[in-house]
C-alpha cells in the first residue's frame, strides 16, 4: 500500500480531530493485522523507513509539500500500480530529492521539511501530518492495518471537515458522513460511480492518492458510529465480550497518554459494573 499526500497552499484552521477516515483496497475483512511498536528507523536523504517487526513503512519525500506514505507488510517494498504499459497511475517521475531532516524525539521520529512536518509515534507506529508552524493537519486515529487482500487507514475527522473527490461521484458534492466507492460501476445514473479516482482532498488543506488500481472505499464518517454497525448488524446480537472488545479497540487508540492504558482492563466483562461506568469511554445499546 502506498498513499501520496500533498499539502495545499492555502492555510485552513482544524478543528479539534473527532471522527475516523477509513481507505480499504479490496473486500474490508475483520480479521486482520496492524502495525506494532517500531522497532527500527533508518535515513537516507529524503526517504526514511521506520520497521514494526516485519513490516516496514516508508516516507519519501518528493517535495516540501509532497511525499508518499509507502507501507510493505513483509518487508519487501513493490510497486504494482506502476507494472506494465499503460498501468501506472502516478505519471510524474521526475522529482528532485528536497532537503530534510529528522529528529528523535523520544515519543515519536520528527521527520521536515521547510514546510512540513511528518510525526511517526514509536509505540504504536502512527503517522501524523504539521505544518511547519505546528498546526495539526492530520493524524492517524489507529495503526495501519491490512489483510491478504485489503488494506485500512484510519484518520481523525475535524470537527467541520469536508471531504470531496473520489472521481465520478453522481449526485455527490461533500462526502462527509459518507462512503463512496473507489471502484467503477458503469452506472451513470445518480448515486453510481462509473469513473472513480482513489484521489481525495479535504478542507483541512491536504490531499491524498492511493496507488493502487483495486477497487476500494473511502468513508468519511464517525468511528463511533462505526462501532456500532459491527456491533449491531449481525445476525446475533453482540455478547458482552464483543462489546468488551470494541470499546477496547476504539479506547486504546484514542486515549492521551500511555500511562491510562491498562486501565482498560476495566472494560473487560470481569469487571464490576461501577468499574465499567467510570471509565465513560462509550456506551453502546
Amino acid at each position: 500500500m502506498s498513499i501520496f499526500v500533498r499539502m495545499k497552499r492555502s492555510v485552513v484552521a482544524l478543528a479539534l480531530l473527532a471522527g475516523a477516515l477509513v481507505h480499504t483496497a479490496g473486500s474490508a475483512q475483520a480479521v486482520g493485522t496492524t502495525l506494532g511498536d517500531v522497532t527500527g528507523f533508518s535515513a537516507d536523504q529524503a526517504t526514511y523507513t521506520l520497521s514494526a517487526g516485519t513490516a516496514k513503512v516508508r516516507v519519501v519525500f518528493l517535495e516540501d509539500d509532497v511525499f508518499r506514505l509507502w507501507m510493505a507488510p513483509d518487508g519487501n517494498f513493490t510497486d504494482p500500480a506502476t507494472t506494465g504499459e499503460g498501468s501506472k497511475i502516478v505519471t510524474k517521475t521526475d522529482y528532485g530529492t528536497p532537503r530534510t531532516s529528522w529528529r528523535d524525539r523520544g515519543s515519536y521520529y520528527s521527520l521536515t521539511t521547510g514546510k512540513i512536518e511528518v510525526r511517526a509515534q514509536k509505540q504504536p507506529l502512527k503517522f501524523s501530518l504539521y505544518r511547519s508552524n505546528g498546526q495539526l493537519v492530520w493524524s492517524e486515529a489507529a495503526p495501519l492495518s491490512w489483510t491478504d487482500t485489503s488494506t485500512t487507514q484510519t484518520l481523525g475527522r475535524g470537527a467541520d471537515e469536508q471531504f470531496f473527490g473520489g472521481g465520478m461521484q453522481n449526485g455527490r458534492f461533500s462526502h462527509r458522513d459518507q462512503t463512496i466507492k473507489i471502484s467503477r460501476d458503469f452506472n451513470w445514473e445518480d448515486g453510481g460511480n462509473p469513473n472513480a479516482s482513489p484521489y481525495y482532498m479535504s478542507t483541512a488543506g491536504y490531499g491524498v492518492l492511493r496507488n493502487t488500481f483495486s477497487p476500494g472505499s473511502y468513508s468519511f464518517t464517525d468511528p463511533v458510529l462505526r462501532v456500532w454497525v459491527r456491533l449491531h448488524c449481525r445476525p446475533f446480537p453482540p455478547s458482552d465480550e464483543d462489546v468488551a472488545r470494541e470499546v477496547q479497540h476504539y479506547a486504546l487508540n484514542r486515549l492521551p497518554s500511555p500511562e491510562a492504558a491498562p486501565a482498560l482492563a476495566y472494560a473487560g466483562v470481569e469487571a464490576t459494573p461501577d468499574e465499567r461506568k467510570s471509565w465513560g469511554i462509550i456506551e453502546i445499546d
